[in-house]
């Protein structure tokens, strides 16, 4: 699966800069685009009187240039719409596709199939092209969280199986047993949660749950109440896994598998 988001991603880039080079296509050829990033907030008097004077100037004319559109443009906006066309009906969800598509049917399509264009009509694609573009950016941030989305699903299905045994055990007389691996899957949520947060938490390698409550209480992960809860159920894991001189009590074990439960379908 990672393997597959690589090579999306490698595709989105190639299509990113793809559009990029027919922007300057278009600038070269065309008009650049001298429209200013920000529009002001507010207008002087000054800005309206030379407005109103630029109006009634005799010398004032509006013209609409027009200049003949290349095939050559044509080509490669419709080779590159059907690539980014094909990439976001595999991968991304409907809404995000249509998004894309609409963009081509409502304003770009018009633009892109006459022989002539305007600098209004080139300002309109240029608009709608980059729109285009910024949800093909999107989609690796998409299936990235997507493929975290799957990671937590499969692996809490795994950790109830797991849970389940341990209910299994207790309920034939196997404490410490039933303890021990309610204990394995506490800690694997625990280095879980580290590994999917963002930035990844770092851990070493034999960290315990100990270590593992520490690192998220001192990254803000864990209230007190929660971090001295999870250091509780990590003594009664001990108690199943080491200390051999003191028996744990069936309740304690119960009482891990039943919060261990909680937290990974909380999380």
């Amino acid at each position: 699966m990672l393997n597959s988001l690589k090579k999306i991603t490698d595709k989105v880039k190639q299509l990113y800069d793809q559009h990029g080079k027919i922007l300057d296509y278009l600038f070269q050829h065309y008009w650049k685009d001298t429209r200013p990033s920000k529009i002001k907030e507010e207008t002087s008097v000054t800005d309206f009187n030379d407005f109103f004077d630029s109006l009634s100037s005799p010398t004032t004319t509006i013209t609409s240039e027009k200049k003949k559109l290349s095939e050559k443009f044509k080509l490669d906006y419709q080779d590159w719409y059907s690539s980014c066309c094909a990439l976001l009906e595999r991968n991304y969800n409907k809404e995000r596709t249509s998004e894309f598509k609409s963009e081509y049917e409502n304003n770009i399509k018009k633009t892109i199939s006459a022989n002539y264009i305007t600098r209004d009509t080139e300002y309109g694609f240029v608009d709608s092209f980059k729109h285009q573009a910024s949800i093909l950016n999107a989609l690796p941030q998409y299936l990235k969280h997507r493929l975290s989305d799957i990671e937590l699903t499969v692996a809490s299905i795994l950790m109830d199986d797991e849970l389940l045994e341990a209910e299994y055990l207790i309920k034939k007389g196997f404490i410490r047993a039933a303890g021990a691996l309610a204990g394995v899957v506490l800690e694997r949520h625990l280095k879980m949660r580290c590994d999917k947060n963002e930035p990844k938490l770092k851990y070493p390698k034999n960290a315990t749950i100990s270590k593992l409550n520490d690192i998220q209480k001192d990254n803000n992960l864990l209230d007190i109440s929660d971090w001295r809860n999870i250091q509780r159920l990590g003594d009664i894991r001990n108690k199943c896994d080491h200390d051999k001189k003191v028996e744990p009590k069936k309740e304690e074990v119960a009482d891990l598998i039943s919060k261990v439960k909680e937290m990974i379908h909380c999380y």
